[in-house]
């Protein structure tokens, strides 16, 4: 089973998502920062480890959102939020990867996924799980 991670950021009053080139669908799109767990890395390792290369964003508590499995069960993805921001450094991206980090309000955030110009559901279910939660 592959074992993904995401975070959502909350930083000076901003979402911070990252728009990147998905060849599958042959466009850009904009998701949460994330990634796979290299091999004997913890979850919250990955998390830290995958927001600052994508972001450049050094970040101290993370929440857990919950573990989630995607409908055939071949992928877990556990989801983390934090507003904890203790740096911002350079993106630490890999030769292939072309990354953009954007910041939205928390406004904005709903409306593009209520309008569907954000379209990733792990973007939209983390919004609605921390709102749930209180933490925007």
């Amino acid at each position: 089973m592959k074992h993904l991670v995401k975070v959502l950021v909350l930083h000076n009053n901003e979402i911070v998502v990252i728009e990147q080139f998905r060849r599958s669908l042959n466009r850009r799109t904009i998701e949460l920062p994330g990634g796979n767990l290299n091999p004997g890395e913890d979850v919250v390792s990955a998390a830290k480890r995958e927001l600052r290369e994508e972001t450049g964003l050094v970040c101290g508590t993370l929440i857990g959102l919950g573990e989630y499995l995607n409908t055939n069960g071949t992928i877990k993805v556990n989801f983390f939020f934090t507003k904890d921001i203790l740096e911002e450094r350079e993106q630490q991206l890999d030769e292939d990867e072309d990354i953009l980090v954007q910041r939205h309000s928390v406004a904005e955030a709903f409306q593009y996924v209520h309008t569907g110009k954000w379209e990733d559901v792990r973007l939209a279910m983390s919004l609605y799980i921390a709102r749930s939660k209180r933490l925007l």
